[in-house]
């Protein structure tokens, strides 16, 4: 089956409306359906839907196509991924000509590998060796419904029990160093990850596609991710999106942080629309993900020099993918998951959310710190930086 028959096979099990309505919030407009653009900026509604034609249009941006376009630009993934995508999400049988290509196998190969692995951390969690991996997840208070939730795990420091685990149930080495989870070095066998706390990461649709590992002993580095592979790239990814976007399509807003630590406090103190953007600076590429689901977002990094350099930069990118932007301001605490442990501190973040900070107001007062107004120098630095 190539891929005309395949949309018109699909267009009979699902309407390219069930899919783009899964994104798009469209309204009848005589034979065709209309709504906002997903792909740009707009205020007033210049993307068209046509159930005939199994065709959408932008007259802004000027995007078009059939279903499996639209999944694609909007995931910003490939032609195979977006098959997997319509399948997974709308219960489709995938073509029998999809996992002919060397590309589509490697992915299969690599997701299962993956999820076999975050079986092995989440059984490794729960059993005698992970005990100071216990101790610290009772220390950061996470209650036994968000270790499942969040399908918390842990990786031994015995990189060889991992391997044989795996072995046994039909992954090898090397299907497990093409994810990064085992290394080798002068013949040697070792994981990145050896005693750590491990965060599955998700791609949009909910399949495992890297792994976070956060030290428990003191290590350097705190925290380590997967290697960039072909299914993960850490600019176009946000951790806790396929949990948190129920929430943000219902609330129409979407709260960045920082870290892994943060979103999945957040999540347990009950502000479930919250992802992570996995310690980097935000991106574009992450913007255009949450507007598919969100008009507004709230910015909410750590509060040091470097969390509040990043909110810089993240405001102009966010500000490009045509989002409605402002900033959450923790006071009294490095990040969310400091104040959250503090008395009453849901309620304070609850305030922290409802007085978020425009981003002319931000910028003005980051302009302002550490200088001082009454000299001449300090007062033409602040006017060129605003400029």
């Amino acid at each position: 089956m190539e891929y005309k028959e395949y949309i018109a096979d699909i267009s009979t099990k699902i309407g390219i409306l069930d899919v783009i309505g899964h994104y798009v919030k469209l309204r009848k407009q005589g034979r065709n359906y209309v709504g906002l653009c997903p792909f740009h900026h707009e205020k007033t509604p210049s993307f068209t839907v046509s159930p005939d034609k199994n065709m959408f249009y932008c007259f802004g941006c000027k995007a078009s196509g059939d279903m499996l376009t639209f999944v694609r630009k909007v995931h910003n993934v490939s032609l195979p991924e977006a098959i997997e995508i319509v399948s997974k999400e709308f219960h489709v049988e995938l073509p029998p000509w999809h996992m002919s290509t060397a590309a589509s196998r490697e992915r299969q190969e690599l997701l299962q590998t993956l999820k076999l692995v975050a079986t092995a951390f989440a059984a490794a969690l729960q059993s005698s060796q992970a005990g100071e991996c216990q101790e610290y997840v009772r220390n950061r208070g996470l209650s036994s419904e968000t270790v499942k939730h969040f399908s918390l795990g842990y990786c031994p420091r015995n990189t060889d029990s991992l391997v044989k685990w795996c072995a046994e149930h039909g992954i090898d080495e090397d299907s497990l160093a093409r994810t990064g989870i085992v290394q080798r070095h002068e013949g040697h066998s070792f994981s990145p990850f050896a005693h750590r706390l491990m965060f599955p990461i998700w791609d949009s649709i909910g399949n495992i596609i890297a792994f976070g590992g956060r030290a428990i002993d003191g290590s350097m580095p705190k925290y380590t991710n997967s290697p960039e592979t072909p299914l993960f790239a850490k600019r176009r990814t946000l951790y806790a999106l396929p949990l948190a976007e129920p929430s943000i399509r219902e609330t129409g807003t979407a709260i960045v942080v920082e870290g892994y630590m943060d979103a999945i406090a957040l999540h347990a103190a009950g502000f479930t629309n919250v992802v992570a953007s996995l310690g980097t600076a935000f991106t574009e590429e992450q913007g255009t993900l949450l507007r598919r689901s969100a008009s507004r977002v709230l910015l909410n990094f750590d509060s040091d020099e470097a969390g509040q350099r990043a909110a810089r930069l993240a405001l102009s990118i966010a500000d490009r993918t045509g989002l409605d932007v402002a900033v959450v301001r923790v006071e009294g605490a490095k990040d969310p998951d400091e104040l959250l442990r503090e008395p009453e501190g849901k309620a304070k973040y609850q305030v922290a959310l409802d007085q978020a900070t425009s981003v002319g107001d931000f910028l003005l007062d980051a302009a302002i710190v550490g200088r001082d107004m009454n000299l001449v120098n300090d007062r033409r630095a602040f006017v060129q930086e605003m400029m």
